[in-house]
């Protein structure tokens, strides 16, 4: 599946949430499960080849299990080292419910496989014309596809029903609330620092226009709104910690780290700290990711995806999803508090999510809804 298509999935699903967000009429609302929706059926155009309406009961319900699975993971994690508390009665860590939300996924992404199964083609909308996908609008049809081609040649292949939907399953979770999480933590950000809203629109108008499309070409052309992501990404830090296993024995600091042992890096460590940021490491200030020319600099500092070889597989995609989302969603909409600013300390959980805020979202007049 090509940039393009990629590009296209993201543009078209935006329009969609646009529409949805103009549906509220500047009331109060909790921005969670629709941000949540969005990102899922970007996702779900993908993995699937199809996608959800906004008020179909069922995918609400199942992006709500996500953000549960996601909030619980926390605590569920301690059994993965102490393996007999699974045992204990009742569900004191979360690892029944957690194990319960992935059958229930596998069980329902089980279902769309068979469907591609049964019917032999993607199940999403035509996209004959593009030539660089072989017709397979979808992973799951690409993959069967190429298990088809491989058995046909005599060769083996791992790709059965079992690893498929695994796959599809675990691609879904770990994308979709990601970038959900940022995206909230990015308009609450705007919601607390207004002239960052105005910064981007002012940006937006100038370079692309208001009532011009923003597309991921045009990326280059807006480098304050660039730097908003960044410094989203770098204050919020949705995942703080990574783990790694050990491969030899190493020393660092005067400690033995032996071999097989698994190691929690803090991202912590380096993105707040005062050293490389400044002071203020702790407040958002996106000019920080300016030089003293005024050029925006990519800072190697910045690692909310991890580094090396085990950093995030999926970072080139969320950061076109971010700048799309974050763009458009700039260009149609002001974002104003309900009531008090939202709170800045997270909560966590596997991720580190903002805290339940209702915002008022109110539709610029001379913004386009596509």
């Amino acid at each position: 599946m090509g940039t393009n298509i990629l590009v296209e999935n993201i543009q078209e699903e935006a329009s969609h949430f646009v529409r949805h967000l103009k549906s509220f009429r500047g009331q109060a609302v909790d921005l969670r499960v629709p941000v949540s929706m969005a990102t899922a059926n970007v996702m779900c155009e993908i993995l699937l080849g199809r996608r959800y309406n906004y008020h179909d009961p069922e995918f609400a319900e199942l992006i709500k299990t996500v953000l549960k699975f996601f909030k619980m993971l926390f605590t569920t994690s301690v059994v993965n080292y102490f393996p007999f508390l699974k045992y204990c009665p009742g569900d004191l860590f979360g690892a029944k419910f957690a194990k319960e939300c992935t059958s229930g996924l596998v069980k329902t992404f089980a279902q769309h496989y068979a469907l591609h199964e049964r019917e032999k083609k993607p199940a999403g909308r035509d996209k004959s014309k593009d030539k660089d996908n072989n017709n397979n609008d979808n992973m799951i049809a690409a993959l069967l596809q190429e298990k088809k081609r491989k058995v046909n040649n005599g060769e083996e292949t791992f790709l059965d029903e079992g690893n498929i939907v695994r796959t599809i399953t675990d691609l879904f979770i770990a994308s979709t609330e990601t970038t959900s999480s940022t995206l909230l933590w990015g308009i609450l950000f705007l919601i607390r620092h207004p002239e960052v809203q105005e910064n981007i629109y002012e940006e937006l108008c100038r370079e692309i226009g208001a009532d011009t499309a923003v597309r991921l070409q045009d990326r280059n052309k807006l480098p304050y709104i660039n730097a908003v992501i960044m410094e989203t990404q770098r204050l919020a830090n949705i995942v703080p910690l990574t783990m790694y296993t050990c491969a030899k024995s190493t020393e660092v600091g005067g400690y033995v780290i032996p071999s097989g042992a698994s190691v929690l890096v803090s991202l912590d460590s380096v993105l707040m700290d005062t050293n490389l940021w400044g002071s203020d490491a702790k407040e958002f200030r996106p000019e920080r990711f300016f030089n003293t020319e005024g050029k925006l600099c990519a800072r190697k500092e910045l690692i909310p995806f991890s580094i090396g070889r085990r950093s995030c597989i999926g970072e080139a995609f969320a950061k076109m999803e971010l700048f799309l989302f974050l763009a458009i969603l700039c260009q149609n909409f002001k974002f104003l508090p309900a009531d008090s600013l939202p709170c800045q300390s997270p909560v966590f959980g596997l991720t580190q999510t903002p805290r339940e805020f209702k915002v008022r979202v109110l539709s610029r007049n001379n913004a386009s809804s596509e």
